[in-house]
């Protein structure tokens, strides 16, 4: 569930309207927060990843975030590219810079975001 005040934020932000692995825009797009630390999603913008129904669901594609290790490290990939080296400092005991730098040299960095 995300935070009403984040919802408007993200609401508002022509990020949000597209998927972020595939790019379409024409198809329903859903939230999905790409980083759990300690049991609890982390509810900041750059955490949460606009994507297809079909590459969210359990139900879409069997590359789908939610049933394929390469789908959601990618995901994972674009949320910590989002961040700032601040941001990624708040969660020191999750190692999230450290993790960023082992996706970017598996996947290499640039393409995604």
């Amino acid at each position: 569930m995300i935070p009403q005040k984040l919802r408007k934020q993200i609401d508002k932000d022509p990020y949000y309207k597209k998927c972020a692995l595939t790019g379409f825009t024409a198809f329903k797009i859903e939230l999905h927060h790409a980083i759990i630390v300690g049991g609890s999603q982390i509810q900041e913008k750059w955490n949460i990843v606009p994507l297809w129904w079909r590459k969210h669901s359990p139900y879409g594609d069997e590359d789908s975030v939610h049933n394929c290790k390469k789908t959601k490290d990618l995901v994972e990939l674009i949320a910590l590219k989002r961040a700032t080296k601040k941001d990624l400092q708040k969660y020191r005991k999750a190692n999230l810079e450290q993790r960023l730098k082992y996706l970017e040299k598996k996947y290499g960095g640039g393409k995604y975001r």
